[in-house]
């Protein structure tokens, strides 16, 4: 009986599949090989290049380091708007970020480079984004 429910067990945690358990995150890396802490934010945002109205997620970078922008943080499961639109990625200066409002910084257009690009750019570029 011993032997019977553990080879039932065990069929049951086997056909069992963790796959709806797993999170399955899809990113993008960023390079910060400046001498400064960068900030860095993306949206669909074309035919405008400005930053967004409201301030997105902004995820900091500090100088040597990289840091993954995830699918979620432009609302973007998966990346599938990224296979036919442009994705914009803006380089904020921390110190900017810091010391000035959201409005101020948009208004000024107060980014140090924004990138401008597509799934099969990025892929040439060897599946990273690297500032400067």
């Amino acid at each position: 009986m011993k032997r019977i429910f553990i080879l039932v067990l065990t069929i049951f945690l086997m056909s069992g599949s963790c796959e709806k358990f797993a999170d399955h995150s899809y990113s993008i890396e960023i390079r910060n090989n400046s001498n400064q802490i960068i900030d860095v934010c993306a949206a669909y945002i074309l035919p405008d290049t400005l930053l967004p109205m409201e301030k997105p997620k902004l995820i900091e970078i500090q100088i040597g380091k990289f840091e993954e922008l995830y699918d979620r943080d432009v609302n973007d499961l998966k990346f599938i708007k990224f296979k036919t639109e442009n994705l914009s990625i803006f380089v904020i200066s921390k110190d900017t970020i810091d010391k000035h409002s959201w409005n101020e910084i948009r208004t000024h257009n107060n980014i140090l480079k924004r990138y401008e690009i597509t799934e099969n750019e990025l892929v040439d570029m060897g599946g990273s984004v690297v500032y400067p």
